[in-house]
């Protein structure tokens, strides 16, 4: 059986560092917190078998899969996944024990797959598991999302579950090869009857042009032998006329070569002053650049400026705010002095008063006690004790009145102080939170400025670079720009001269103008033929005046063109008539001798570009011509060829047959020839340099954009930095005020904290004061008894004690008030260390400040900023002289290029008039060469042959006449195939061999109608077999999954197994629904997998990947789901990517992702069949 053995990845997605991960059979789970990299494990496997959808494996594009890099590392610049299956069963078609699948993606694009280690093509791979339940569409990987997707999926698309259970996948693959076929026999066919169709008529046709070219050979043979005598003649009488007319070409081609010599002069300044305009365009962009660095510069400082004003803003306002609150201690410590003051004075009266009291009642004392004297002992002891009992309780109960005040106005006095405490607490936590907090943002702040600030300098710098791309792909743009405007003032002068047809013959001019009205114009030979610009000369010599001919549809079209001549007296005119022109050829003993030229040639007729329309005129006119570089090469080879060919070079040198010999200076430009191969070259140019100048503003415009990008980005970094700094002061400011306050609070805490510690009650006095009372009482009922005799002295003695507990009391209540004098002047001495302690601290902050203030120095920024403005005006004034310059350097070329056109112009005159006294000189060489030709081309002989055994006819006219007679029987024949004869050979065994390929044809057709309804019938039955045994299945794994329900497979077209699609049909236990929609998120994941498992029943997969299946199932489904993946894993092996307890619990062994290192999968894994072992022992 085939399962999955290894997986090793390196470089995709997370798999940063290479990853092997190994298999067994039966169920592995993959566990691990999310974001691990567990799916990729997926992604994996569905790319290496070829998933070619980068959405599919969760990706924009493909090069998404391979590992981008984190802060760390770099990223990698290609990934591969390899996966290795056990093929000891060869269910795989390969002769292997194991089969090795690799695919590697390149970062450009480039992707390799390979099939045991040998490169292959993705279709090898399709192929090779095709109906094997293995595939990146089959159903051996099924992830979350796809759970879903199947009940969602359209009944035609759940088709290919089944299909590939059934393995028809195959047969569909070669049915559509067999399709594919029977529509490329089909068109094959039909391009075959095409064919024979067409060569049907083609037979007939050829076959009577092979009888009207057999009578065409007869006529033409009688007529030859005259027709070259007579024209032997006419080149004798026209050779004799060429050497007279000559001589009177000469003069006019002297002053168009002092003119041409002008013109190289104005060129040469204009030269000169474009090169001056480039190096002032040059110093402009440097004067630009440095410019624009000077404003930047300037704006900087600005900015800083502005940034130290809010500095120094800010620290003025936080030194003000110190100085309030200094002055507000001042006043609360003088406050406190004046406090102290008073509290002492009133603590010295009271100690006076005190002594006051004490004194009177010393000598009351003394008075009672000499009084009692004579009482009796007993007496006197009783009064002694109950004296000292009443001063004892006195005091005692003066002690416990003034405890009782005491603690009142303490617990008071606490219970601010513990209020203020913890206000001061809560607020100094807070602070500290605060200070904490402010760091980190300082710290976090500096660290952003610092990179803002490398950032702005690299911006600046690149900024820098862009501005002079940008530049000087402005200067490629203006540069192209001026140009084209040369080219196009040059082409629309050129096209005026065309259009109005100058340098034609008045008679040329003539016709052409009226092309419109006369019929048949097709146009002059100089505006149908083209050539390349370095023959331009030669054609235009070859031709000579037969330039101006004009060719005309017909004879008819000819005719009538000169009779409109001859009414409108407008001139004269040459007319080649297209039904009626010949082709004139070399003959065959100068083909030969050309075999063996000496030197290198071209025949002018292969190098000039016309219509085949015209070709007869191209063959009538330059077949008989070749061309040679130079002169010389044109001597050896007309000595070759025995002087009997026409040869000119590319200088427009000329050796006539029969060794007559052309040439010397011609002006250029000058011919309509040179005008219409001018105008050609410049729209070419024109369409070049169109297509480059865009290019150049595309690309100044992409430079250009990239410098706005550059620049606004260097706005935003200089925004952001200003911003930064300007947090970062006042959060150092802030910080600055929170730590005085801190350390204020902490100082007012400690004393705080000293002024509220707990005081121990004392109730111990209470009960002194009842003892002590009924003591006293005992005495009173004694002395009473002792006394009751001497009611009077006892009353004074009575009297006189009363005043002394009055003193006493006076005095213990003085004592009283003077503890809480003391301890009013105690807290206000601490009240005024403490404010004395807080006026340091401001004023050392005070100082802090003034000295960071006096640190700012704004003026010197202003002077540098206002040198660098004074620098930008001496640039400003440095463009504008260049400006000036430049100006009139332009001025300068535009009188140039006027002084230039006008010697243009004298030039096109002169050469009017050259070509007119050349006209008569070309013309008698065009006839001459035309006749010459005819030999050539018409009778492939030559004039000097001829010449040999010539003798000057008697009959000449009559010869004349009989060769007319028999060129009118010929053109009676019509237009002759001369290869008809062999033609018609060649087409009727074409024809035949296309009748045996059509029969072939017809057979293959049938062959594969019948090979794709086999494979149709296949793949029904096939379909069928195992869509019933699915569906058996389905309905019982579902009523065992759900402990109930029924479920069931129908088919949307029961009668079509070749198309029809699956509906599903599912109803959990106590539910009658609808649709499928209906289902809960758990029932839906549970139907899929009760599908699933009935597939994989009837068809095992030798691997199945379960990506978060259950996700949505309760634990009791999760139990009952890992519980039947256990059972079904004796068949298959499963690799189940979980999160659920009740899945691990039932895997043989578990894999773990993790990320120790930040976007970097790891692998662990536990065989938890060895695991359990170990713990049972």
């Amino acid at each position: 059986m085939v399962y999955l053995k290894t997986i090793e990845s390196h470089g995709f997605k997370s798999f940063a560092d290479k990853v092997t991960i190994q298999f067994d059979r039966g169920v592995t789970g993959v566990v691990g917190p999310n974001g691990s990299g567990k799916s990729n494990i997926t992604d994996a496997i569905r790319w290496v078998l070829g998933e070619q959808s980068a959405k599919t494996i969760r990706g924009t594009t493909m090069q998404d899969v391979i590992f981008s890099g984190t802060d760390t590392r770099k990223p990698l610049n290609s990934a591969y996944v390899k996966l290795i299956l056990s093929n000891e069963s060869r269910d795989l078609k390969v002769d292997k024990d194991e089969v090795h699948i690799l695919r590697k993606l390149y970062r450009s694009g480039e992707s390799e797959y390979y099939l045991n280690n040998e490169k292959c093509r993705l279709k090898e791979i399709a192929e090779l598991f095709m109906d094997s339940g293995l595939g990146k569409n089959a159903y051996n990987i099924i992830s979350q999302g796809e759970v879903d997707q199947v009940l969602k999926a359209k009944p035609e698309d759940r088709r290919h579950l089944i299909e590939e259970a059934a393995g028809v996948m195959k047969y569909k693959s070669r049915k559509k090869e067999s399709e594919k076929k029977l529509d490329d026999t089909i068109e094959n066919l039909s391009r075959v009857n095409d064919i024979i169709k067409e060569l049907s008529s083609r037979v007939e046709q050829l076959s009577h042009e092979s009888a009207v070219a057999k009578e065409y050979k007869a006529l033409y043979d009688e007529m030859k032998e005259s027709d070259i005598a007579v024209t032997v003649f006419d080149v004798e009488s026209i050779n004799q006329k060429v050497k007279d007319i000559q001589a009177e070409i000469e003069s006019s081609e002297s002053e168009v070569s002092r003119t041409q010599d002008k013109i190289l002069q104005h060129n040469t300044e204009m030269q000169r002053l474009e090169e001056n305009e480039m190096r002032l365009s040059e110093d402009r962009r440097d004067a630009q650049q440095a410019l624009l660095q000077a404003t930047r510069q300037s704006e900087q400082l600005s900015g800083n400026i502005r940034l130290y004003k809010e500095r120094k803003e800010n620290q003025s306002k936080a030194a003000s705010e110190l100085h309030d609150d200094k002055e507000k201690l001042v006043n609360n410590i003088n406050k406190s002095k004046e406090t102290i003051a008073s509290l002492e004075d009133e603590i010295k009266a009271l100690k006076q008063s005190i002594q006051v009291d004490r004194k009177e009642k010393k000598n009351l004392g003394n008075t009672l006690e000499s009084y009692l004297e004579d009482d009796a002992s007993e007496t006197e002891s009783l009064r002694d004790e109950f004296f000292e009992l009443s001063v004892k309780k006195t005091t005692a109960e003066n002690k416990e009145k003034s405890r009782i005040e005491a603690l009142e106005r303490r617990d008071s006095f606490m219970s601010a102080q513990r209020e203020k405490l913890n206000h001061e607490e809560r607020e100094f936590e807070s602070i500290i939170d605060n200070i904490q907090s402010l760091e980190e943002v300082l710290e976090k702040e500096s660290s952003t400025i610092e990179a803002l600030s490398n950032q702005l300098i690299q911006s600046e710098k690149e900024q820098e670079e862009k501005n002079l791309a940008m530049t000087e792909a402005k200067d490629k743009v203006e540069a192209a720009v001026s140009y084209m405007a040369k080219q196009r003032d040059r082409l629309e002068m050129l096209e005026n001269i065309a259009d109005s047809y100058q340098g034609f013959y008045p008679g040329v001019r003539a016709v052409l103008s009226k092309k419109d009205q006369l019929n048949g114009v097709t146009g002059a030979v100089s505006e149908l033929f083209s050539v390349a610009k370095q023959y331009v000369t030669a054609l235009d010599t070859a031709l000579g005046a037969s330039a101006q001919n004009i060719v005309m549809d017909s004879e008819e079209d000819a005719k009538q063109a000169i009779q409109y001549l001859r009414n409108a007296r407008q001139g004269f005119a040459t007319f080649l008539p297209l039904n009626t022109i010949k082709p004139r050829f070399l003959s065959q003993d100068i083909e030969r001798a050309l075999g063996t030229a000496p030197v290198q040639f071209h025949r002018l007729i292969d190098i000039v570009t016309f219509d085949d329309k015209n070709r007869a005129v191209a063959e009538h006119l330059l077949a008989n011509t070749l061309v040679t570089e130079t002169i010389e090469d044109a001597t050896k080879l007309a000595r070759a060829l025995k002087y009997r060919v026409k040869i000119v070079t590319t200088n427009g040198d000329t050796l006539m047959p029969g060794g007559a010999m052309s040439g010397g200076s011609k002006a250029k430009g000058t011919s309509v020839l040179e005008t219409k191969n001018e105008i050609e070259t410049i729209q070419n140019n024109l369409k070049r340099y169109e297509a480059e100048t865009e290019a150049f503003k595309a690309d100044y415009q992409k430079k250009e954009e990239d410098y706005a990008t550059t620049t606004e980005k260097n706005n935003e970094l200089e925004s952001k930095l200003s911003e930064a700094r300007m947090n970062h002061d006042e959060n150092r400011q802030s910080l600055m005020a929170k730590t005085m306050r801190r350390d204020t609070l902490q100082d007012s805490i400690e004393s705080l904290k000293g002024t509220v510690q707990p005081i121990e009650e004392d109730n111990e006095a209470s009960e002194d004061i009842d003892e002590i009372e009924r003591q006293l009482e005992a005495i009173r009922s004694r002395l009473s008894m002792l006394n009751a005799s001497d009611e009077e002295k006892r009353q004074t003695i009575e009297k006189m004690n009363e005043q002394i507990r009055t003193l006493e009391r006076n005095v213990d209540s003085t004592t009283i008030h003077l503890n809480h004098k003391e301890e009013d002047l105690s807290e206000a001495l601490e009240l005024l260390e403490d404010h004395q302690v807080r006026l340091e601290r401001i004023d050392i902050q005070i100082e802090a400040l003034s000295q960071d203030l006096s640190s700012i120095d704004i003026d010197a920024l202003k002077a540098e900023q206002h040198s660098q403005d004074k620098a930008i005006e001496t640039l400003e004034l440095e463009l504008s002289d260049i400006d000036v310059a430049l100006s009139d350097i332009k001025r300068q070329l535009k009188s140039y290029e006027q002084s230039k056109e006008e010697a243009s112009q004298k030039i096109d005159a002169l050469n009017q008039k050259l070509r007119s006294n050349t006209g008569q000189f070309e013309k008698l060489n065009t006839q001459l060469e035309t006749k010459l030709s005819y030999l050539e081309s018409e009778y492939k002989t030559t004039y000097e042959k001829e010449k040999e055994t010539f003798e000057v006819p008697t009959d000449i006219d009559e010869k004349r006449k009989r060769i007319r007679l028999h060129k009118q029987a010929i053109e009676e024949l019509g237009p002759v195939n001369l290869n008809a004869i062999e033609e018609f050979e060649t087409v009727n065994t074409r024809y035949e061999f296309l009748r045996e390929q059509e029969s072939d044809l017809l057979e293959a057709h049938s062959t594969l109608t019948a090979i794709i309804k086999d494979m149709d019938e296949e793949v029904s039955r096939r379909f069928k077999e195992v869509y019933d045994e699915v569906n058996m299945h389905f309905k019982e794994v579902f009523t065992e999954m759900f402990g109930g329900g029924r479920a069931e497979l129908r088919l949307t077209e029961p009668e079509n197994y070749l198309e029809s699609g699956i509906e599903i049909l599912a109803e959990p236990p106590g539910k009658r629904l609808s649709s499928l929609s209906l289902l809960s998120g758990g029932e839906r994941a549970l139907t899929t997998i009760s599908l699933l498992f009935s597939i994989l029943k009837v068809r095992v997969s030798p691997f199945i990947i379960l990506d978060e299946v259950e996700a949505a199932l309760d634990e009791a489904n999760v139990i009952r789901y890992a519980r039947y993946l256990k059972e079904l894993s004796k068949d298959s092996q499963f690799i189940v990517i979980t999160h659920r307890k009740g899945t691990m619990e039932y895997s043989d062994r578990l894999f773990g992702l993790t990320m120790a290192e930040r976007g970097v999968t790891t692998t662990i894994s536990v065989d938890l069949n060895n695991y359990e072992e170990v713990i049972g022992e």
